[in-house]
């Protein structure tokens, strides 16, 4: 019974100082608001980059591929897999077409490009689309 009167005169005495939320004003001073979805672009070197990593991967991959081939990029934080490496001869020389996806933060999209052995066992992209 004691803890029942207690209670109540806390009740009571919240009710008379008035509804804190009633009392609270209105800060003016902080503004949100959103982005728009065309200023967000992914940016060019970004793509490179990406484009580089698949590149290095396809070359030196074991032919043929017996499963996907993943591939990452830690700069940009762009991944995928290359589902298929062809050689191909361009003016005596053997290259390698491939396809692959890329997950980045813009979306998933299928790439295919074709990389060719330049100096020093480093290999050069022909064409990327």
């Amino acid at each position: 019974m004691r803890l029942a009167a207690i209670a109540a005169l806390a009740f009571a005495a919240g009710c008379a100082s008035g509804n804190v939320l009633e009392q609270a004003a209105i800060d003016r001073s902080i503004v949100t608001g959103t982005v728009a979805t065309s200023s967000v672009t992914y940016p060019d070197e970004a793509l490179r980059r990406d484009a580089e990593a698949m590149r290095d991967a396809a070359g030196a991959a074991e032919l043929p591929l017996a499963s996907p081939l993943s591939w990452s990029n830690v700069e940009t934080g762009s991944d995928g897999v290359i589902t298929d490496v062809f050689e191909t001869s361009v003016n005596g020389r053997t290259c390698r077409r491939f396809m692959a996806t890329r997950a980045a933060y813009d979306g998933v999209s299928v790439v295919s490009g074709e990389a060719c052995p330049f100096s020093g066992g480093r290999w050069t992209l022909r064409s990327f689309e």
